[in-house]
């Protein structure tokens, strides 16, 4: 996925390290209100955290896939596949 992502990027493919992987944008996360928002430390994977939407529109598109159809996008390059029960 790394030289997918890179290609679609236009950047020179380069050894990734996913352990140990450090960003930060306090001046826009700050800027927007939601400080710390963009901070990114250690090994990279999923953390739950609270939504930064209003609960109103939260709720209207919590139940919206729009994510799971990448047809008409170039982000089909980037996005995970996911599997079906069938396959």
């Amino acid at each position: 996925m790394g030289a997918d992502a890179g290609q679609f990027l236009g950047l020179d493919w380069f050894e990734h390290d996913f352990g140990n992987v450090e960003y930060d944008a306090p001046e826009f996360d700050n800027a927007m209100g939601v400080r710390g928002l963009h901070r990114v430390s250690g090994p990279v994977r999923s953390s739950e955290r609270p939504t930064v939407l209003p609960p109103d529109l939260f709720e209207k598109f919590a139940g919206y896939t729009f994510w799971d159809d990448a047809r008409g996008t170039k982000a089909w390059r980037i996005a995970q596949e996911r599997k079906t029960s069938s396959g």
